[in-house]
């Protein structure tokens, strides 16, 4: 029979055991050919079925596996039909919410497929509220084709428009409470993920090879503020004041806007690579800054996406992760892009324009690297500007090829493409 997942949703059961003063229940189900043992404790019957009701041969329907159990006769499935989302997150997260790696192989497994080209009607994503002790992040349902997980997504995310999303990225995230929801911040018509079909070429042959990427936009808030502060506005830390230079005559920003990042008191990583997300959400500051940039973030991410979508060359690196059942795939691009500079020649102002360099950096995951057409999930990273074009070993270290002046052992593929063709 085939191993099914913690969170595996039984449509229907049959009671076959009741045990004294109805308080436990042994049931069977049988799911392509197999016959699954269950056992039900009371605790997780709903009032509104009276526990006198449930007689031997009776039926019982959407029961979710909580805990997976063997005893002599085999594997036993301890099921749920309420309550269970507090069970869901203990076994796949335990208490310091890291990821339990047995419960999760079996769920890896099946995302071989259902992270396939079918992946956008393959999953659905719904707010819960089970009692969590957690500052900064919130807890979601994730429904597959027939089993519930729990997957985290920022506080922040309540302040955005739009339907959350799922991305199978999340996972990869060095974060231990990994965010596998995101927002657009656009109405529910949005057509994130976007789907789209290209050809790798092999660094070593030369050779193509077809994959579809699907990309999806920033899988936590704050980074994508931080976007705009450190590149855009050149107001945090380490941020450049001649990269604002180029965004000014890229975009005409205007830089007045840049003070709510002062008057709100945002703080920065300590490497300056995202918003220090405690004290954002500590000081509830994320609603007010996001109104001040919306119109800002929105463009950035247009400007992410139409980088994307150009015929320029795109870098990829593929990585083996330990002993994990996916890929890790880290890309970036590198677009010439012109802005128009004043400079005055022989006493006269005279516009001229100037070739610079646009820089966007994803990360993501590979489940079914294997197949013929393989099919990477990706998600928004950061995205810069530059008077210089960066060098190969700049490419390589920003992949992950090159860390620490040595080539990764675990990378396994790398490559480029250009043209991509959206999949609709």
């Amino acid at each position: 029979m085939a191993k099914l997942p913690i969170g595996y949703i039984f449509s229907s059961a049959a009671v076959k055991y009741v045990g004294p003063y109805a308080n436990t229940f042994r049931l069977e189900s049988r799911v392509n050919g197999g016959v699954y043992k269950l056992l039900l404790s009371s605790r997780y019957i709903p009032d509104s079925r009276p526990l006198g009701s449930i007689k031997k041969n009776s039926e019982l329907e959407n029961l979710v596996v909580i805990e997976i159990t063997r005893d002599s006769y085999g594997p036993r499935y301890r099921v749920a039909c309420m309550n269970y989302w507090n069970e869901l997150k203990w076994m796949y997260y335990g208490r310091d919410f890291r990821r339990n790696r047995t419960n999760w192989q079996k769920l890896l497994t099946r995302w071989k497929d259902e992270c396939g080209t079918g992946f956008k009607d393959n999953f659905k994503i719904e707010k819960i509220n089970p009692t969590i002790n957690d500052r900064t992040m919130d807890l979601y349902a994730l429904r597959g084709k027939n089993y519930f997980l729990p997957a985290w997504g920022c506080k922040n995310l309540d302040h955005l428009k739009g339907t959350p999303l799922f991305s199978p990225t999340g996972i990869i995230l060095n974060d231990p409470r990994k965010s596998y929801v995101f927002k657009t911040d656009a109405d529910a018509t949005t057509d994130f993920p976007k789907l789209y079909d290209t050809g790798l070429k092999n660094d070593e042959t030369g050779k193509n090879q077809q994959i579809n990427i699907f990309i999806q936009g920033f899988l936590i808030p704050s980074k994508w503020h931080h976007c705009i502060w450190k590149h855009v506005f050149a107001r945090s830390k380490k941020a450049s004041l001649a990269e604002r230079r180029l965004w000014e005559a890229y975009w005409n920003v205007n830089a007045s806007i840049a003070d709510i990042f002062e008057e709100s008191e945002c703080k920065s990583n300590e490497k300056d690579l995202s918003c220090d997300n405690n004290n954002c959400i500590e000081r509830s500051s994320f609603k007010s800054v996001h109104a001040k940039i919306e119109e800002t973030c929105q463009k950035l991410l247009k400007e992410i996406i139409t980088s994307f979508e150009s015929n320029t060359t795109k870098y990829i690196a593929v990585s083996n992760v330990n002993e994990e059942q996916y890929k890790r795939i880290e890309i970036v691009l590198i677009k010439e892009i012109e802005i128009q500079r004043t400079a005055v020649l022989f006493g006269n102002e005279t516009r001229l324009n100037e070739a610079i360099y646009h820089y966007a950096r994803f990360s993501g995951a590979c489940y079914n690297w294997d197949q013929e057409t393989p099919v990477l999930h990706i998600h928004t990273r950061t995205m810069f500007i530059d008077k210089y074009k960066k060098d190969r070993l700049w490419v390589e270290k920003c992949i992950g090829i090159v860390i620490d002046g040595r080539r990764n052992p675990n990378v396994i593929f790398t490559g480029t493409f250009n043209e991509v063709v959206k999949n609709e």
